[in-house]
């Protein structure tokens, strides 16, 4: 799939009155245009017909989504002093122009954006026939990004002005320009557009859902595509805005998100409120081999927007009966029934509930993320894909949440946030957002230490998140904590924290001792010095952890940009049992994983399904396993369908035949041309394989060792600090060295 692009959603809503929190107002370019830019910058040129092709394939093949843009990462800082010009009134003006010969429009995303009290940011066309801003200092979240909506045409001005005594604390960094290839207005305006076999969320048969429904929510995902998702709550019951939406949706941290876009009427079809809009998200986990994404807004969800967080059911048994919620083809929400039992299957690769047809309705392209609800209207998986339409009502794939409720670290589960508390419950209940139940309620949001293992550890230092989640400020509370099956510690604390704020409290430290399996406990009590709590359910929380003994190994992943590709795993082959498995689709993004091991021998092999490894044909990709003492035991990323790394813990034969100082000599070392290497000749008999790299990981060079001397010609290459890799069937090295 990576000569392939990945497919996005369409959309058809009235955004003629999407409204972003502006204050609006004229640019200072449009009052005089000899202002409108000091510099342009220029996207290469777009082929719109071949990208229209590329999603019309996309289509044929039961994709649920389709792009409509195209985007240009880049990285343009607004705060350079050579741009800011002096204006008349004491204001200071950065201006920029963006160009793309070929674009219907332009919208832009800013990685930071940090401003002072009276800045205007405006984003418009040069003949100010369409006008974005201005965007001030309350335009500012807790994750300091931003994005924008398309501005209409080829051409888009970025305007930033600010007092002149302001500007050093202007900190705006552009990081992508997206080319709008289709006529995203003239497209968008059209409501309507789903098939006529779809069902109003207003309409009798969606009454039964009216809570479902104001959770479900669209998305302007990666600031070129659009997705369905859905608010979802956690066993906490403590208001974190949660939103469950599809992993190929590829939802990015500068995302908007749409509430209550629905006709207000069951027929005839009418177009929406599309006011109810908030900005920015962090990426909790995600993971392909379910196709799920659960991200976390950058705010509160408006009160205004009378949401309402979800339940969810991680059943492994199919639901009698089923319920989709969604904005097919970008259309007003709408509902779908499947009155049948739902089977399991695979739909890419992904573990799914099968809906082999629907009763009334049916899910389009735009309808990717949205939920799946059981018959007790609980979360059950998000929309993967399928060919169901109204000419053809079959074969729809939704991702398991049974499935995504466990994976190999905190970012590929949904464990660890939808039961932050450890309770281990199979199902919760849906709950309001944004609306205290209680005056005073505290609780605990996460316990964010003790980690999952230890290595030879006789103390930990546990800390956790409270949070207030009642409509009165708290200032105190008691925590208690410890291991299960001992007298517990108590801790005090105070502050004050506002409806639904948070604070990380670090306790005091606990003795532990080896063992697996060993159970934190910690509660909340007495909060504003005895208070009656509204809600004991969220007072307490558990985390299993393990001390083991052995020596400690680190593992650093960073993949390419296709994480779905790579698996890897830890074997100790002296047991011949897994430390660690992450099979093809449970890898995502970059992560790093720490061992605790034992004496013994062991294999680390990474594989790549597409047989082009992890660099650095799309992205750059790398692995680096590091021992106790931070010497490196292996990295690389240039491989094809896998990559071995092996090596042992302690004193064993296999060991010392690789670890001695005669296992390996490299002369001479500064070297020009051609390198002498003599090996051991324990090494030796194992016939190993050699790469040599160059400091960025490309290797350059490699073949078979099958004597104990061996010149390694390298008269073509620059000078420079190279490695040396020799790869055994017991063991393996690498040695540094320096061509002249």
């Amino acid at each position: 799939m990576k000569n392939i692009f990945t497919f996005f959603l369409s959309i058809s809503v009235s955004l003629g009155i999407f409204a972003q929190p502006s204050i609006g107002g004229l640019p200072i370019g449009l009052k005089d245009v000899s202002l409108q830019s000091v510099e342009s910058f220029k996207i290469p040129l777009v082929d719109n017909e071949a990208l229209l092709e590329q999603d019309r394939m996309a289509a044929l093949l039961g994709d649920k989504t389709l792009r409509f843009g195209l985007d240009f990462p880049v990285s343009i800082p607004v705060n350079v002093a050579s741009n800011w010009q002096d204006l008349p009134n004491g204001r200071k003006l950065w201006s920029l122009q963006i160009k793309s010969q070929t674009a219907k429009s332009i919208n832009l995303t800013f990685n930071r954006f940090i401003v002072p009290n009276g800045t205007r940011m405006f984003v418009y066309n040069p003949d100010g026939s369409h006008v974005l801003g201005a965007f001030t200092e309350r335009n500012m979240n807790r994750l300091h990004n931003f994005a924008t909506l398309p501005v209409r045409g080829n051409t888009a001005i970025l305007e930033i002005s600010v007092p002149a005594e302001s500007t050093p604390e202007v900190d705006i960094v552009l990081n992508q320009i997206v080319h709008v290839y289709r006529d995203f207005y003239k497209d968008l305006k059209d409501f309507g557009e789903s098939g006529n076999c779809n069902n109003n969320v207003v309409c009798p048969e969606g009454d039964p859902w009216a809570n479902q429904i104001r959770s479900s929510v669209m998305l302007l995902s990666g600031n070129f595509r659009f997705c369905s998702g859905a608010a979802i709550n956690n066993s906490a019951n403590d208001g974190t805005p949660y939103i469950l939406t599809a992993d190929h949706c590829d939802p990015s941290t500068t995302d908007i998100f749409m509430f209550n876009y629905q006709s207000p009427v069951c027929t005839p079809n009418q177009d929406g409120n599309t006011a109810d809009v908030q900005q920015g998200c962090t990426i909790r986990a995600r993971n392909g081999g379910s196709d799920f994404c659960l991200v976390e807004l950058a705010a509160e969800i408006n009160p205004n927007f009378n949401a309402y967080l979800s339940g969810w059911s991680r059943q492994d048994a199919p639901p009698a009966s089923a319920v989709g919620i969604h904005h097919p083809s970008g259309d007003v929400k709408k509902i779908t029934f499947n009155d049948d039992a739902t089977e399991i299957g695979q739909f890419g690769g992904a573990d799914c509930w099968h809906i082999l047809d629907w009763e009334d309705g049916t899910t389009e392209g735009g309808s990717s993320g949205s939920p799946l609800y059981n018959e007790d209207k609980q979360i059950i998986g998000q929309l993967f894909g399928g060919t169901a339409n109204c000419g053809n009502n079959i074969d729809d794939f939704y991702g398991r949440l049974f499935t995504s409720w466990d994976g190999n670290s905190a970012s590929t589960r949904l464990r660890d946030w939808l039961d932050p508390t450890g309770s281990d419950v199979a199902s919760v209940d849906g709950i309001e957002a944004s609306v205290p139940q209680f005056a005073v309620d505290a609780g605990i949001q996460s316990i964010t230490s003790p980690a999952a293992s230890y290595c030879n550890a006789t103390s930990i230092e546990p800390s956790v998140k409270i949070r207030n989640n009642g409509s009165s400020p708290l200032t105190s509370c008691t925590i208690s904590f410890g291991l299960a099956g001992t007298t517990l510690q108590t801790y005090d604390w105070t502050g004050n924290l506002a409806t639904f704020e948070s604070a990380t409290v670090t306790l005091p430290s606990v003795n532990v001792s080896a063992g697996t399996n060993q159970q934190f406990q910690v509660q909340v009590s007495n909060p504003n010095n005895g208070a009656q709590d509204g809600l004991a359910s969220n007072n307490n929380a558990q985390v299993t952890f393990s001390v083991n003994q052995g020596d400690a190994y680190t593992l650093n992943l960073i993949t390419d940009d296709y994480p779905d590709e790579t698996g890897f795993t830890l074997v100790n082959t002296t047991t011949n049992t897994n430390i660690v498995a992450a099979p093809i689709g449970s890898v995502s993004g970059p992560q790093t994983l720490n061992f605790c091991l034992p004496n013994g021998c062991y294999r680390f092999v990474i594989r790549d399904s597409y047989g082009d490894g992890i660099c650095c044909g799309s992205g750059q990709g790398s692995f680096t396993l590091t021992g106790p003492t931070q010497n490196t035991i292996g990295s690389g990323g240039q491989f094809t369908t896998s990559d071995t790394v092996l090596f042992c813990v302690g004193t064993t034969g296999i060991f010392e035949l690789w670890n001695t100082a005669d296992a390996c000599n490299i002369y001479p070392n500064p070297a020009n041309g051609s390198i002498q290497v003599r090996l051991n000749q324990g090494i030796v008999n194992e016939q190993p394989a050699f790469k040599i790299s160059d400091v960025s990981g490309r290797i350059v060079q490699q073949g078979q060792f099958n004597q104990l001397d061996t010149r390694i010609r390298l008269e073509n290459l620059p000078g420079g600090m190279y490695t040396l890799r020799v790869d055994g069937t017991s063991g393996m090295f690498t040695r540094k060295f320096v061509l002249n």
